[in-house]
């Protein structure tokens, strides 16, 4: 009777220990339990070095703001590179589903005027870009959502007045 007592006791402890595991690996990945107040002005930086593979340095600042599902802010940068130096600067507008934010960026870069639509993830301590593959559909930029994306991860940084 020791024997069968002892083995429930250890068969919760291990379903009890998965549980907890697998709830905090969740917490780690999704900011949700974080989640900002809404109408809170958030700020985020990309910073890339140059390499062989991708000869761009890019540094970018992303500014948004949650009202209830929308999701409007600025989003400007630099990027420089062997056949080309330039900033840009333009306006994120869009909407947030759960942890998703899905926007429309527009800029002008080299006195062309461009949309783009993207798709950002809230992620602790950050904001993870959602970078596929682009192509034009009605004069904006989309992505082409069956390809892979590539994660480009934004910190959490301090907003400037």
């Amino acid at each position: 009777m020791k024997k069968f007592s002892l083995l429930i006791l250890i068969i919760i402890f291990v379903v009890a220990g998965f549980f907890f595991l697998k709830n905090k690996n969740q917490e780690d990945i999704l900011i949700k339990t974080d989640m900002p107040e809404r109408n809170e002005k958030l700020c985020f930086v990309y910073q890339k070095s140059a390499t062989q593979s991708e000869p761009y340095s890019v540094k970018e600042n992303l500014e948004i703001k949650i009202s209830g599902e929308k999701v409007s802010g600025v989003k400007n940068g630099t990027q420089s590179g062997p056949d080309m130096t330039n900033g840009y600067e333009g306006l994120i507008s869009g909407t947030i589903k759960g942890d998703i934010l899905d926007v429309v960026f527009s800029y002008e870069i080299e006195g062309s005027k461009q949309k783009e639509q993207e798709k950002y993830l809230l992620i602790k301590d950050g904001i993870m870009k959602l970078r596929y593959q682009l192509r034009e559909e009605d004069g904006i930029l989309v992505p082409d959502m069956s390809t892979n994306p590539k994660e480009i991860i934004y910190n959490k940084s301090i907003c400037l007045e």
